[in-house]
């Protein structure tokens, strides 16, 4: 994929309570796809998807930013704008060629407008941004806002010729997607403290609509029997709510320091678009209910220290040179584990006395792994020489070496280990391999013992550099 950028902004100063800025984007992208799964079967594989397109996409946009009597006001419009592509736009009216339904051709011809004889679509997102103060040391901020996210190329492009892909389990991708759009709240008092000290308390509120996701339709034109195939529509829903509390220290010029702590929710119908997907290829039923989405992180907080000597300052009674032109940060960071869908027991198999256990798909993400800490400190030093300046640096990831898991066990929350009793998930054959009870039938990752479990341990890079 290459890519190509054309952007323009101007501001003005109006006056000196009036800024305004504007400009436009312009992206000019080359995709190709060549995607063949098993290509020793036949000349072009057992399924395939080939396709080259170039769409165009960027944004027009305006703001204003307005002070007076102590309040801050900025109001904003972007538009955003799409061409899927002439590729879409030839596969949209290629009745013979076309795997894609009649009724999202002619949805796809109804909502987008032509110019340059290529097909587009946009999309208009208001912004707003109020602070103002509530006492001399206290401000009260608000602000409103859309903000679009294009989808991605698969969900679009994918297997629109017939003549461009085979599949057994067809998903075709569907062109008169719409943008997902988030409408996002936010409600925050900020408190001056003292001279050094902040406190911030804010609260929000997302909602994502025209989510994507897979769902099964009819169509004349297949080359199934059934007449029917898998593509992505605007469908589903998401929302998060939550609020966060800071505190900023700065003690003098050489410390500073910031602790945060946060609570939310997300919820949906589904996580992604794959999901859904998977879940029809399988023969689940469809979910119906509200429930935690993938990404859903309920408690998170972190603490950073920030130390930074000067060069020519000497602490703690070193001699200039030692521990000046020094900095050290650091960040200890917490945060909820992954979100599973439990597993439960049923009962022991006969012969070998093999656990088994079933997902349970009544809570689907309803429980959260072991949480996650971590401590991350960076040191730089600088040496000035005759020539040049000298910069000594040593990163340092998961300082205490803490084995933050990533891939659960969905039986304990926690990534798998031998030395548990509690074995490991057997819902199919062949999905897991019970390293006690091995089954040399198994077809792929037959164990659990994946590194990528775990997330990146005790790590220390070193680095020097010169600046001339």
């Amino acid at each position: 994929m290459s890519e190509q950028t054309v952007k323009l902004d101007v501001t003005s100063h109006f006056d000196e309570t009036n800024k305004f800025k504007g400009g436009f984007e312009l992206r000019l992208q080359d995709m190709q796809m060549v995607d063949i799964v098993s290509p020793w079967v036949r000349p072009m594989g057992y399924n395939n998807d080939l396709y080259s397109v170039r769409p165009a996409l960027g944004a027009f946009y305006a703001q204003d930013n307005v002070s007076f009597s102590g309040m801050i006001l900025n109001v904003g419009l972007r538009f955003d704008y799409w061409f899927p592509g002439k590729y879409v736009d030839d596969a949209m009216r290629n009745d013979d060629e076309s795997l894609v339904s009649p009724t999202i051709r002619e949805q796809y011809l109804r909502d987008t407008y032509s110019l340059f004889s290529l097909r587009w679509k946009g999309r208009i997102s208001p912004r707003l941004a109020i602070a103002h103060p509530v006492s001399d040391n206290q401000s009260l901020f608000f602000s409103y806002g859309h903000f679009s996210k294009f989808p991605r190329p698969q969900y679009v492009y994918s297997k629109l010729l017939r003549s461009n892909a085979r599949s057994t389990f067809q998903t075709i991708g569907n062109p008169s997607l719409n943008p997902e759009t988030t409408v996002a709240y936010e409600l925050g008092l900020r408190n001056q403290l003292t001279e050094n000290d902040v406190l911030n308390v804010t609260a929000y509120y997302k909602d994502i609509f025209d989510y994507i996701t897979a769902r099964s339709v009819r169509a004349q034109q297949t080359r199934f029997s059934s007449g029917s195939y898998t593509t992505y529509i605007n469908l589903d829903y998401a929302r998060s709510r939550g609020f966060e509390i800071e505190y900023k220290k700065r003690y003098s010029d050489w410390f500073r320091g910031a602790v945060s702590a946060s609570y939310s929710i997300s919820t949906g119908k589904s996580s992604a678009a794959s999901e859904a997907a998977f879940n029809i290829q399988q023969g689940l039923e469809e979910n119906v209910k509200e429930n935690y989405l993938a990404w859903d992180r309920p408690y998170q907080g972190s603490l950073v220290l920030n130390f930074r000597i000067n060069r020519g300052k000497a602490l703690f009674g070193f001699a200039n040179g030692i521990l000046d032109d020094i900095s050290v940060y650091s960040r200890l960071f917490f945060q909820s584990g992954k979100r599973y869908t439990p597993y439960y027991f049923v009962g022991n198999e006969a012969a070998t006395g093999r656990p088994f256990y079933v997902a349970d798909l009544s809570h689907p993400l309803s429980k959260s792994g072991k949480d996650i800490l971590s401590l991350d400190v960076n040191i730089e030093k600088t040496i000035s020489l005759s020539f040049a300046r000298l910069l000594l640096t040593v990163e340092i990831s998961n300082l205490l070496n803490r084995k933050n898991a990533q891939i659960l066990n969905p039986i304990t929350g926690d990534a798998y280990e031998y030395s548990r009793p509690d074995g490991s998930p057997t819902p199919t054959p062949g999905s897991w391999n019970d390293p006690r009870y091995p089954d040399l039938q198994a077809p792929v990752d037959p164990y659990p013992y994946n590194p990528a479990r775990y997330m990146e341990p005790l790590t220390i890079r070193a680095g020097v550099s010169l600046r001339f």
